[in-house]
């Protein structure tokens, strides 16, 4: 995926609203993602690379994961 850095947030943003949503348990979330707990693991190596790639700064994930 190619995407200019000023845009990755506003394409990573409404992608963690549907999956994590606001005051989700991780068993919750792990049942919306498809594979279960692995989806879980797989989307969180996803957003390790995305954010590293695009060097997104991390107080904009604090509330979404917390």
């Amino acid at each position: 995926m190619d995407l200019v850095k000023e845009d990755a947030w506003e394409y990573l943003d409404p992608m963690l609203n549907h999956f994590l949503g606001f005051n989700q348990m991780v068993g919750s979330i792990c049942n919306e993602l498809q594979g279960g707990e692995m989806g879980l693991s797989v989307m969180v190596r996803y957003l390790k690379e995305f954010i590293g790639q695009y060097q997104i700064d991390g107080a904009l994930l604090e509330g979404k994961i917390q």
